[in-house]
């Protein structure tokens, strides 16, 4: 599995690129925090929409979340990874910005 992309260096080419997350999201019909929530939890139409954008395959952004070949990878989610995930992606009091 290639190496993936660290989320904070996708944001920086979007910045780099004249835009910002909820600029790109809304530009394309998007809710303003699709595209911040789409690290966080598969979308595959907010990942078409970065990857375009910056010019690399949504595999090389999300290598868990899709193949070789682009298509979405898809895994039986239990409820305990699905709560783990989501907290994972929220900011805790006490952790700096």
């Amino acid at each position: 599995m290639p190496k993936k992309i660290h989320k904070e260096d996708v944001k920086a080419m979007i910045r780099k690129k004249g835009s910002n997350m909820e600029a790109l999201g809304v530009s394309h019909g998007l809710g303003k925090s699709s595209i911040s929530a789409s690290f966080c939890v598969p979308s595959p139409t907010a990942h078409k929409v970065i990857s375009a954008f910056v010019g690399l395959s949504v595999q090389r952004i999300w290598p868990e979340w899709y193949d070789a070949d682009g298509n979405r990878i898809y895994q039986p989610r239990k409820q305990s990874i699905a709560k783990k995930q989501s907290r994972h992606c929220q900011k805790s009091k006490g952790e700096l910005a």
